[in-house]
């Protein structure tokens, strides 16, 4: 069997691709290209975050409250096993297998943790070919940004630049990054590709992708009417954005998440103002002239090109802009946005936290069930879902109790409790594509 590795870049449209191939799974499969049920989904993180140094613990970590070894060595305690499982499975039915994580790009910056993915997945495959896709480093430094303001972070635009973006790291120098691909998997299975509409196939990075998996791949039974994800903020959507982290972090002392700030940011991204303004720029030239050198080393090494390959960045603007043009229509969906999310009408964050609230003996077995889940301790975790259904009709323990049974592969269970979910929860339509994806996994 083949695998195609897809590591990233992050910020080269890698939620667009990750959730328009699980979306499409059955249909690849019928033209023998798998995807995998052990790893996360859409974006098979798990596998990078396996392949981390122990000592770093980034939000991966922290979103599913593991602070310590213990808790963490509990989480792939199976891990390996799991994975084999799941490739042996797909090889029945496939010819390739895609991998896709852009977190192998960020966060495997040592020969150690490249090394310790390559001992993991090479006896398994006899061919690997490794995808990634490369941005201009000040256009991908803008797109960091607008997703580090997303998750909450309060730094400012021009000290975000000097911290983070210089050639020493190779977050941004590509030509070190790939040279450490290079050291452990070798030169011949590096595939680059550079980042822009004129270079994909028909101006797609779908289709682009899917025909370097497969040459003569058929794109008629596949469905590409999906939006693109992740998209980045404006000028406004920046500014806003940054004031909700000033005011709202993005956990609690606890260690949970801070609904509030989910809540003010999804009200601000979904509004047409998120991406009005152009943020100014006017270091773009001064980091696209920093890795010059780098560049052209990158080109040659690996593209076999001479020069740089990236073209001078356009958005090199030297101030905000002094207006930015707002009509009223705008500033009323704003405001309903956030209106309805901090009071709770129409707004399904808030429903679910009233819904928790209604419930707490409930919601405590449900959460006691997950950390068991992760702990890899299944008998512990089927006792605590079952106190809970017995407790109360609460939809996210039926939703996470079908996500339990579909590891363990009843999926018949997983349908009946996954479709109890949807009957108290409708208005959820991401309960019927889970449902959906269970029948796959059962069909497969």
């Amino acid at each position: 069997m083949k695998l195609i590795l897809h590591i990233g870049t992050e910020k080269t449209a890698t939620t667009t691709l990750q959730h328009f191939l699980y979306h499409n799974r059955k249909a690849l499969l019928a033209q023998r290209i798998a995807l995998l049920s052990t790893l996360d989904q859409p974006c098979n993180r798990k596998l990078a975050a396996y392949c981390q140094p122990e000592h770093m613990c980034d939000d991966y970590f922290t979103d599913m409250n593991i602070n310590s070894a213990e808790e963490r060595q509990k989480l792939f305690e199976s891990f390996t096993e799991d994975l084999g499982a799941d490739i042996s499975k797909a090889r029945k039915k496939a010819d390739v297998l895609i991998i896709t994580c852009e977190h192998f790009h960020s966060r495997l910056r040592t020969i150690t943790s490249i090394k310790k993915l390559h001992n993991l997945i090479t006896p398994y495959f006899v061919e690997i070919e490794i995808v990634c896709y490369f941005r201009e480093q000040s256009s991908l430094a803008l797109s960091s940004y607008s997703t580090a303001t997303k998750f909450g972070d309060a730094i400012g635009f021009d000290e975000f630049l000097r911290r983070y973006v210089t050639p020493k790291d190779p977050y941004y120098n590509y030509d070190e990054l790939l040279t450490k691909w290079a050291k452990v998997f070798g030169r011949e299975p590096l595939r680059p590709i550079l980042y822009g509409y004129e270079h994909f196939t028909d101006g797609d990075i779908r289709r682009d992708f899917l025909r370097r998996v497969k040459k003569d791949i058929d794109f008629d039974p596949l469905d590409f009417e999906m939006s693109d994800r992740n998209k980045s903020l404006g000028w406004a959507g920046l500014e806003l954005a940054q004031i909700n982290n000033d005011f709202n972090s993005r956990y609690m002392q606890d260690g949970s998440r801070n609904m509030l700030r989910e809540i003010v940011h999804t009200a601000i991204q979904d509004s047409s103002i998120s991406s009005t303004g152009k943020p100014p720029f006017s270091q773009a030239l001064d980091i696209h002239r920093a890795f010059e050198e780098s560049n052209k080393s990158f080109a040659a090494k690996f593209l076999g090109k001479a020069g740089n390959p990236f073209p001078i960045p356009a958005n090199t603007a030297k101030k905000p802009p002094r207006e930015i043009q707002l009509n009223l229509e705008q500033v009323k969906e704003l405001m309903r946005n956030l209106m309805s999310g901090i009071t709770g009408k129409n707004t399904p964050q808030i429903k679910s936290i009233e819904h928790s609230l209604s419930y707490p003996e409930s919601e405590n077995y449900r959460l006691e069930a997950n950390r068991a889940m992760l702990s890899n301790d299944s008998n512990k975790a089927q006792a605590l879902f079952k106190k809970a259904i017995i407790t109360c009709d609460n939809f996210m323990v039926y939703r996470d109790y079908s996500a339990f049974l579909r590891k363990q592969g009843d999926y018949q269970k997983a349908m009946e409790m996954c479709q109890a979910a949807i009957d108290l929860r409708p208005d959820r339509p991401w309960l019927k594509k889970l449902m959906q994806s269970i029948i796959n996994d059962a069909t497969d």
